[in-house]
């Protein structure tokens, strides 16, 4: 059978970053928890890098949340956004991450077929209207797991509008999109006009890096989102592991 459930990665960790970790553990004098659960040094490095990559500006305070991983961010997104009986749109197929968490939040679940003669990206005019009045939540990922398509900015550009049309929060999980080859350059979401009015997205640093076991992501984007998911994520998690921040 084909399991989708776990992505892993075939590069080792390099070796300055365990040198890095293992510095940092030696600095702190424990490994731990920590009194607070985000470093502020972090945010500010985070916000400063996207700023770099994609010409985006985030407010390090409002806009950067570190997160147990990038999976963690897609879990708690539907408990923290979706009310019971509200539609959460997930591509098909997907990372299975999408649809648990969805049904975990009380949320139903509508499906937006990825097709080949589509180079695998959501038809938004497929879409019934009813269905996108009810949706809260829709989740995306480009590169995508698990076709490997890619996209360019005019495909957020139709997203954001869709979102800002039916009031819908987009998630874009984009744990893949710093894994590039050849030229090409995975656009951000918030490039595109309104991108941070209406969604957000999340970044895993530990399959960036190689260190899969460590996990440590990051989510960008839409404050009021992020302020929600904070206030979950800080309620299950004590604390993030502050050697990975630093």
């Amino acid at each position: 059978p084909i399991d989708l459930t776990v992505g892993s990665i075939d590069s080792a960790v390099q070796q300055h970053t365990v040198a890095r970790i293992t510095k940092s553990i030696k600095d702190i004098g424990s490994a731990g928890s920590a009194a607070a659960p985000v470093i502020p040094e972090f945010q500010k490095a985070f916000s400063s890098w996207f700023a770099r990559r994609f010409d985006v500006d985030l407010n390090p305070e409002t806009q950067v949340l570190p997160l147990t991983g990038a999976k963690t961010g897609v879990a708690c997104a539907p408990l923290a956004l979706v009310n019971p009986g509200e539609t959460v749109l997930v591509p098909d197929p997907a990372y299975p991450a999408y649809r648990t968490a969805a049904i975990m939040a009380g949320g139903y679940v509508h499906t937006m077929p990825l097709v080949e003669r589509n180079d695998f990206l959501p038809n938004m005019r497929q879409v019934d209207a009813a269905v996108a009045h009810e949706a809260k939540l829709m989740f995306i990922s480009y590169p995508n797991n698990p076709t490997g398509s890619v996209t360019d900015i005019q495909m957020f550009r139709e997203i954001v509008e869709f979102a800002r049309q039916h009031n819908i929060i987009v998630c874009h999980d984009a744990t893949h999109a710093l894994m590039n080859y050849d030229d090409y350059e995975a656009p951000s979401l918030l490039q595109a006009p309104g991108g941070n009015d209406v969604g957000f997205e999340i970044f895993s640093l530990s399959v960036l890096f190689g260190g899969a076991p460590w996990e440590l992501g990051v989510a960008v984007g839409n404050p009021s989102s992020l302020a929600a998911l904070a206030h979950l994520t800080n309620n299950m998690d004590s604390t993030l592991f502050p050697v990975l921040q630093q």
